[in-house]
């Protein structure tokens, strides 16, 4: 996935939702994501970002740059 990339990732949501707080206020114009580790269409969604997130477990914060800002 081009301009895409894993901010955080943690085992605790409560981490997940303060680093997702984090950056949506640093990177106000692109699309922040948190992605759900147990669910099958999320970790594809993160292995497809970053492959060495197959070995984890819990969420990711994940940052995607529009397209029009390519």
């Amino acid at each position: 996935m081009a301009g895409a990339g894993i901010f955080h990732c943690s085992t605790s949501y409560k981490d997940i939702l303060s680093s997702f707080k984090v950056a949506k206020s640093l990177y106000p114009d692109f699309t922040i994501n948190v992605l759900d580790l147990n669910n099958v269409d999320d970790r594809m969604r993160a292995v497809d970002i970053d492959p060495d997130v197959a070995d984890l477990q819990g969420y990711c914060v994940t940052i995607e740059v529009p397209e029009k800002l390519y």
